[in-house]
């Protein structure tokens, strides 16, 4: 270790990698490579996050408690009603029903998904139009996730 203490080197490391992702012709390198593994990359951060997930979600409260932490939430949360106004009507719609007692509560049942047998988490919507935002399926978490990242690959 070149420096004395740690924090030195810490430092020196931070304003090293600054000014390296500051050029242009790194940055091309690195993404071509992070394309080129890009599946691994997702298996690391994966195998990360199951062992550190206790630690993140701490973190993530801790930094959600702070005043700033509360008004990035408040703006992001915004930005995302203004962008998909049809979603968050449809979101509120299934809401009310279940509240009201028109709707049973999605873990209630199974989710939706064929040869999956979890119990539902949330309502899935296949379309966000009005006449279709109560035509909604319970699905589990991960098959959610997974419908809209099929969804958003067609798309693409």
């Amino acid at each position: 270790m070149p420096y004395a203490s740690k924090e030195k080197q810490r430092e020196y490391n931070r304003k090293y990698m600054r000014a390296r992702r500051k050029n242009p012709e790194v940055k091309v390198r690195e993404k071509a490579y992070y394309e080129s593994h890009k599946d691994e990359a997702k298996a690391r951060a994966e195998i990360y996050y199951e062992t550190h997930k206790a630690k993140m979600k701490t973190q993530e409260q801790a930094r959600n408690r702070t005043p700033e932490g509360k008004e990035k939430h408040c703006q992001k949360a915004k930005r995302f009603r203004l962008a998909n106004p049809d979603k968050v009507k449809a979101a509120s719609a299934v809401s009310n029903a279940v509240q009201s007692g028109k709707f049973p509560h999605a873990s209630t049942k199974t989710c939706a998904r064929v040869g999956c047998d979890k119990q539902a988490e949330h309502y899935h919507h296949p379309s966000y139009e009005k006449q279709h935002r109560l035509d909604v399926m319970p699905m589990c978490r991960g098959c959610h996730r997974e419908t809209h990242e099929l969804l958003k690959r067609i798309a693409s």
